[in-house]
């Protein structure tokens, strides 16, 4: 039986996105729960966005498919990216600036740093962004620029433009490939411009990355692996390209 609120809500949210609506009579059978705190639910994720409520329950909406697909990728290698998420962390000062880009395993990055103190964060992500809306003692500047609604995120030259005008301590990009031969990936060419940007406007660069990225070339070239400072992945990542990374004399941390 489903008893938390977050995992009502988490079921609503992927039965909506497999069946496009749902009655409040099958929420009750579902979860056991009285209409009420069914209702109550459904306006809480009404009030996010994440649906629609009709006469009798509530119906998806794009955003609803968006948010289903995001969960599936935020907690696959959930624990892996955690840890990665602790390890990077302990590399950001507090009163250190730094630049985060988009990324899931940058959610989790950005997590572990919402506690830290004077921290001025520089992103281009809505998802890192909220990540620190309750962090007080956090400055957080939002590069604007066209919006991916699917990432939501920004990318183009208003963004580089804006990214130009700052200098950070550390960047710390989550990105779709890292290979000896490749570089750093990613998928969106216009999004590569941004991680460029970003690459250029810091003074240390951290790669975040589980596993599947290591080896993997993506569409968009980034950087040469020149442009890293450090790497940190999971020992589940190949062997034989990380001694090729290593080789070329980037700094790789294995957890």
């Amino acid at each position: 039986m489903v008893s938390s609120t977050q995992e009502r809500q988490e079921k609503i949210i992927e039965y909506l996105n497999k069946n496009g609506s749902i009655r409040i009579g099958d929420m009750m059978q579902m979860f056991g729960v009285s209409d009420v705190t069914v209702r109550k639910d459904l306006i809480c994720l009404e009030e996010q966005g994440l649906l629609v409520r009709t006469h009798g329950g509530a119906e998806h909406t794009k955003r609803t498919r968006q948010n289903y697909s995001y969960q599936k990728m935020l907690n696959s290698h959930r624990e892996e990216k955690e840890e990665i998420g602790e390890v990077v962390a302990e590399y950001i000062k507090d009163r250190s600036s730094v630049i985060i880009s988009p990324g899931t395993t940058n959610v989790y990055i950005a997590q572990k740093l919402a506690s830290r103190n004077h921290l001025l964060v520089i992103t281009n992500s809505h998802r890192i962004m909220d990540v620190f809306e309750n962090s007080y003692h956090t400055n957080i500047i939002f590069l604007g620029g066209m919006l991916n609604t699917a990432e939501r995120s920004t990318y183009g030259e208003d963004t580089t433009e804006q990214l130009g005008k700052y200098m950070a301590d550390v960047a710390i990009l989550s990105v779709d490939g890292i290979s000896a031969k490749g570089g750093i990936t990613v998928f969106e060419a216009p999004e590569a411009g941004v991680y460029k940007k970003m690459i250029q406007q810091s003074n240390k660069v951290i790669v975040a990355a589980d596993h599947t990225k290591i080896g993997n070339t993506s569409l968009s070239a980034v950087g040469a692996l020149s442009d890293i400072d450090l790497i940190v992945t999971s020992k589940k990542a190949d062997k034989d390209q990380i001694k090729e990374i290593q080789s070329l004399g980037v700094e790789v941390i294995l957890i």
